[in-house]
């Protein structure tokens, strides 16, 4: 449904009014020509000139300020031919009482969401009550003729009512009731009595005086034409930006490789194959903040299999880990021989550095290729001093999305229903971040759903703040009719588009504190 636009109007209406009346208190009844005998033709008392049915006409140019208030100033004419006056005749063609009124009207449009939509209004001004008016009548054989001509600006109300559909955004078709009333309007009374032969006759001339208020009911159907408020630039998300905490720098890494060096004096053994001395240094991947290093076990013993326990040494340095050097274990051999192949033990795979190059080296004379390092996890646990710690899970960032009615900022049940949540699920970790966008649609000017968009976004917050969020970890921006969540045109009503979205993520506790979020496991110890 085409939406109602805001701002300035012009309009045009045309009717009938079907009751209108002019109530006359005559009073001072004087003769005014020599003296008589005769009974004056009028008393003092309370009469009425009625105009018959008539055509009415409005021009009126306004502006309206929300979907719901408008203001405008109306020109009308009432026109009316009398039908009856003074004299109590009730005959066609005794003069005319037209009103030329002015008035400034404030009216209410009920539910303008919908295409039909119902309107009060109330208004003020003056009106130029001109009555033209003679009649002729017989009166216990007088001819008796009475005659207003004047014409006075009084104030006057009104009330109005209707209903209005909306034909498109700019165009909207009216159909109003006016009811009209005037303060007290003064005329000049002449009346003339003429009576006796009609070869000498006598005529009397009578003056007074009348007052009283104008009446009038009118019913009009119109067409009133909005031009909308001149449209801002599109202004840009009203945001306040922030940074995350910066990730560590991970600097290049080198190769890793794995050195083994056969001592020269011979290294007795208790079986049959005895390996020479080896030293293995593993150059670690530098990773965030408290990763682990891996574990790594020396040269394997050829009798039972076994692995010698390694030492990870865990060196950290602002929070980011440094390369960690593992001096394997060794054992003695009774005879010098090339080295065995050599076995790495990561703790943990996804943490394992990537497969080495192992050069081995021996003191004699004759030099054998070194046997290919292999890496591969174990289900063993890492000695007394590895500390693996990892950092405890943040939660995922979500989304929550809270709607308006048309024109409000207000949060019903619902919407505070959502904030609650939002707000519950902010508190689930340490260092939140809450970010509050506010959005309107496309009906009225952009300006207007601009500072709406601000009072949904502040209003949200406000809320947020209520159900313990610290305002600081609160971004709020508005945004206006641009972003729609469903694409329109200008001046369509879209209730997902009047919505506020409440982003909820998290940064993780400050460095300084990193070692009380983790969650602490417990390794089996390498057999």
């Amino acid at each position: 449904m085409a939406d109602t636009s805001l701002g300035w109007y012009v309009a045009a209406d045309v009717g009938h009014g079907p009751i209108s009346s002019q109530s006359i208190k005559v009073s001072d009844v004087t003769l005014s020509s020599a003296a008589s005998t005769a009974t004056p033709p009028l008393a003092s008392g309370t009469y009425k000139l009625e105009p018959d049915y008539s055509a009415r006409g409005f021009l009126r140019a306004g502006y309206r300020f929300t979907p719901n208030l408008r203001a405008e100033l109306e020109l009308g004419a009432r026109p009316g031919k009398l039908i009856d006056g003074l004299g109590g005749s009730n005959a066609a063609n005794l003069g005319s009482l037209d009103k030329t009124s002015i008035m400034a009207n404030a009216i209410v449009d009920f539910w303008p969401d919908s295409g039909l939509h119902p309107f009060v209004g109330v208004g003020v001004g003056m009106v130029n009550a001109k009555a033209d008016y003679r009649e002729t009548t017989t009166l216990n054989g007088h001819s008796v003729v009475y005659s207003i001509d004047d014409s006075h600006m009084v104030p006057a109300g009104q009330f109005l009512a209707g209903a209005t559909w909306d034909v498109t955004r700019h165009l909207h078709f009216d159909m109003t009731y006016r009811y009209l009333r005037t303060g007290s309007t003064h005329y000049d009374i002449a009346v003339l009595d003429t009576y006796g032969p009609s070869a000498d006759p006598t005529t009397d001339s009578y003056t007074a005086h009348g007052a009283g208020p104008i009446e009038d009911h009118s019913l009009t159907i119109g067409l009133r034409w909005t031009f909308g408020a001149p449209l801002a630039p599109a202004a840009a998300p009203q945001t306040v930006a922030y940074q995350a905490d910066a990730a560590p720098t991970v600097p290049p890494v080198p190769p890793a490789v794995t050195s083994t060096t056969a001592s020269a004096a011979p290294a007795p053994t208790s079986v049959s194959a005895p390996v020479a001395p080896v030293t293995t240094t593993h150059i670690a991947t530098a990773g965030p903040a408290d990763s682990d290093l891996a574990d790594v076990a020396g040269a394997s013993d050829a009798a039972d299999g076994s692995l010698a326990a390694s030492t990870a040494n865990r060196q950290h340095s602002g929070g980011k880990a440094r390369p960690g050097v593992v001096q394997a274990g060794t054992k003695a051999g009774n005879s010098q021989a090339p080295s065995a192949p050599v076995t790495m033990a990561a703790n943990d795979p996804a943490s394992a550095p990537a497969p080495a190059v192992a050069v081995a080296q021996s003191s004699s004379t004759t030099s054998a290729p070194a046997a290919p390092v292999a890496t591969q996890p174990t289900s063993s646990g890492t000695t007394a001093d590895s500390d693996p710690s990892p950092l405890m899970t943040i939660p995922a960032p979500r989304r929550f999305t809270t709607y308006f009615p048309l024109g409000g900022s207000s949060l019903d049940s619902v919407a505070k229903s959502t904030v609650v949540d939002a707000a519950q699920y902010a508190k689930s970790a340490p260092a939140p971040r809450v970010t509050v966008d506010g959005y309107a649609d496309t009906s009225g000017s952009a300006a207007y759903n601009l500072a709406l968009s601000h009072r949904r976004a502040t209003a949200v917050s406000n809320e947020l703040q209520s159900n313990g969020i610290p305002t600081d970890a609160i971004t709020v921006a508005w945004h206006g009719e641009t972003h729609l969540a469903v694409k329109t045109g200008d001046g369509v009503r879209m209730a997902k588009n009047r919505r506020v979205t409440i982003g909820v993520s998290f940064t993780g506790a400050p460095k300084a504190h990193h070692r009380h979020w983790r969650r602490h496991h417990r390794h089996k110890k390498a057999g």
